[in-house]
């Protein structure tokens, strides 16, 4: 047999003529789609020609088994005169079906046609399907499932659905998702649950189904979390189990900026921060708070409908389409609609429609409203003004993450003024040497070329003339044979951002800036400022909103001042600080802002060392969170290799977080080194010391957020607080899975 398929731990596996090959890349982000191409060719001389394998358009390379090659000019099972199966092995003793969504299945007799065949990067950097660029040869077909009845499978040519030597197994009407790589609807998010129960949800159909455990209580929230706009979903009551009444909660959780991220249950075992409906009394539940009376209970067989204001946080709860109440909450940040159960001995299965099965898995019968765009198949109409929760429904992004982000990897040569690309004008660019103890250096245009601060030490800037000698409008240039940034036989990361060019002087403050630069849009400045010893200090920082994060580093003072960081997450404020070049647990002083919070112009500082020495010079980088390209925030860690999930709305390209209750490292991943998912991937680095990247406090990056993957004290201690910074490679809206 010839097949390809995803084993259970999640890698790819290529079985042809008795060859195997085996992805060393996991695939577990199940909140968007995949593009995959396997191309086999056994005419090639070059025996790795033979067998290709894409992922979203770029070549997997890198094979935990194999990988392995068949003899030139064999020929296999595929396009033989044997039984072909899609969606399940061809052995008929041995059930294994694939656990997951299928659109656009194309076969290709005849050519070995490559992925850019098939599909196309658009301006998000995301991998977009095209009418495929194919002959599809004597027994060749293509499978849209875009008509109803036998799933599609009918017609002639390539451009449209060709199958009629396929007959359908198993499979209804109701199988078939509204759900396309170019329209993604929310899915329960199997990624971000209680696991620390003896007994988890568990999730069914395409995660749409969700059982609670029958001893213990459980919850899960949905892949897409809104911060703007209105939306619509249903939620029916599927069905109840154990020896006592279940206790269904449907409802919606909020992740306010400045506060952590949701617990782990709603309703009435949780924050303030989440609504819910009861289904035993029908009350309604604001965290601990319970109002009885609120609305009628519901049962088996109920469909509970929920809109969601996500502009003023106004929520309403439908019972069989009859209003039930609505509540304001105001949480200002970002919501997740969620199903809850608080009976210890009862479970109960909730099934989700975001708009892409009106049947609830043959459930219900059809009625196939839609939202007021037409998108979406739901059993009662949404009201005005409420859209599907789906990709084309969420708003458009302001940002384009790789006009103002990006890293960059290079292997030193020494060569001489070097120059990279970026794509934008870079302002600001981290070095880092990998497999190598060596500092982190970096340079802005506002301090200017060659001057170096290094983030792991609180050592004064220092000038090196071969470090960045240029920022150019696509980009920057190096000088020749530095340590820090392009040595021969050396591995570098380069971090990159946009800020404003080199600045100008900012006075809206008590200390005059001598230099802002500040991508308003984007959401980060650079700071340059003379300290004047006096507590209560303003300076302006030339953003639109207040920044949730600020990194102060002392320049000039000779025997050094450690970086100073301010958070507006995890409980943390203007009281509180902590130092970015050193483990040091978060303190309470006023030392560092004068106990203020910044405002939407101005930051505070006291007359302390490390933010406003008199007659010494400052540099402070500003950032707050901006939807789908970058987000402050904070969650808790649960101690366990299958860790918290953080949801920011984006894929990210980088993510700094840091443990704030005990004397821990602040560790970077990024999207570059090795580039995938995985047991060695997705390596950490620390700007809390010099050390060469590892393993050892790894996460998965995903479509929506990101996974921790391990148990590590650093990294995911069990119900610590930790805070972060994440920037966009993708928009969640553009965003293929990972």
């Amino acid at each position: 047999r010839d097949n390809f398929y995803f084993q259970d731990t999640d890698k790819f596996v290529i079985e042809i003529m008795g060859t195997v090959s085996t992805t060393t890349q996991v695939f577990r982000d199940i909140a968007a789609w995949y593009h995959i191409v396997v191309v086999v060719d056994t005419t090639q001389g070059t025996n790795t020609n033979r067998i290709k394998l894409y992922v979203n358009g770029a070549r997997v390379t890198s094979f935990s088994t194999g990988p392995a090659y068949p003899s030139q000019n064999t020929d296999g099972d595929i396009n033989n005169d044997v039984l072909h199966v899609i969606g399940k092995d061809s052995w008929a003793s041995r059930a294994f079906h694939f656990d997951g969504y299928l659109s656009e299945v194309h076969f290709v007799d005849g050519t070995a046609y490559q992925a850019d065949s098939f599909g196309e990067y658009n301006k998000y950097g995301q991998w977009v399907p095209i009418k495929p660029q194919v002959t599809y040869g004597t027994n060749g077909f293509s499978m849209l499932f875009n008509t109803s009845g036998n799933l599609g499978l009918t017609g002639a040519g390539g451009a449209t659905d060709v199958g009629s030597n396929y007959g359908v197994t198993n499979l209804a009407a109701h199988d078939q998702m509204t759900d396309t790589p170019t329209n993604n609807f929310a899915t329960f998010n199997a990624l971000d649950t209680d696991i620390q129960q003896n007994n988890p949800v568990v999730f069914t159909e395409g995660n749409l189904h969700a059982a609670t455990p029958v001893n213990g209580n459980g919850n899960c929230f949905t892949t897409m979390g809104v911060r703007s706009g209105k939306y619509y979903v249903e939620i029916l009551h599927q069905a109840d189990e154990g020896s006592y009444v279940p206790r269904l909660l449907v409802g919606v959780t909020g992740d306010t900026t400045g506060t952590l991220q949701h617990t782990t249950t709603i309703g009435a075992l949780t924050t303030d921060l989440d609504l819910s409906y009861h289904s035993q009394t029908g009350t309604k539940f604001i965290g601990n708070s319970e109002t009885t009376n609120a609305g009628a209970a519901f049962a088996v067989d109920d469909i509970i409908g929920i809109t969601l204001n996500a502009d003023n946080g106004e929520v309403t709860f439908y019972k069989n389409n009859a209003a039930q109440f609505t509540q304001a909450l105001a949480l200002g940040g970002e919501y997740h609609f969620a199903i809850g159960d608080t009976s210890a001995g009862g479970g109960a299965t909730a099934v989700l429609n975001s708009g892409q099965d009106c049947t609830f898995g043959g459930n219900v019968t059809a009625a196939n409203n839609t939202d007021e765009k037409g998108r979406g198949e739901f059993k009662y109409a949404p009201p005005a003004g409420f859209l599907a929760l789906c990709t084309k429904s969420l708003p458009e992004p302001d940002v384009v993450p790789s006009d103002n982000f990006t890293v960059l990897l290079n292997a030193g040569d020494s060569s001489a003024d070097e120059a990279f690309t970026t794509g934008f004008p870079a302002d600001w660019v981290w070095s880092k040497v990998r497999g190598l103890d060596s500092s982190w250096e970096q340079v802005d245009s506002v301090r200017g070329v060659t001057k170096v601060l290094f983030a792991d030490t609180d050592g004064p800037e220092t000038t090196d003339v071969e470090s960045v000698i240029s920022f150019d409008s696509n980009g920057f240039t190096l000088g020749t044979n530095s340590g820090g940034w392009n040595r021969d036989s050396r591995n570098y990361v380069y971090y990159n951002w946009r800020a404003n060019g080199s600045g100008a002087a900012n006075n809206s403050g008590s200390i005059n800036s001598t230099k802002t630069s500040a991508n308003v849009e984007a959401g980060l400045s650079i700071v340059t400022y003379t300290g004047n010893g006096t507590a209560g200090a303003t300076v302006g920082h030339g953003l639109s909103k207040a920044p949730e994060m600020m990194w102060v580093k002392n320049r000039s003072k000779a025997n050094g001042e450690s970086w100073t960081v301010y958070v507006s997450a995890g409980g943390m404020d203007g009281t509180d600080q902590m130092q970015l070049n050193s483990t040091q647990i978060k303190t309470d002083t006023a030392d560092a802002w004068n106990d203020t919070d910044p405002t939407a112009t101005l930051f505070s500082i006291s007359g302390d060392d490390r933010t406003n020495d008199d007659g010494e010079t400052f540099v402070a980088y500003c950032f707050h969170s901006v939807e789908s390209y970058c987000k402050v925030g904070s969650y808790f860690g649960n101690g366990n290799a299958n860790g918290a999930f953080v949801h920011t709305g984006f894929r990210p390209a980088m993510v700094i977080r840091k443990r704030i209750d005990d004397t821990t490292h602040w560790h970077v991943n990024d999207n570059k080194r090795l580039g995938f998912n995985g047991p060695t991937s997705n390596l950490s680095l620390r700007t809390s010391n010099d050390d060469d990247e590892d393993d050892g406090d790894r996460i998965d990056l995903v479509s929506n957020g990101f996974k921790v993957r391990t148990g590590s004290g650093d990294a995911n201690n069990d119900n610590s607080p930790f805070i972060y910074i994440a920037w966009a490679e993708t928009p969640f809206k553009y965003s293929n899975a990972r």
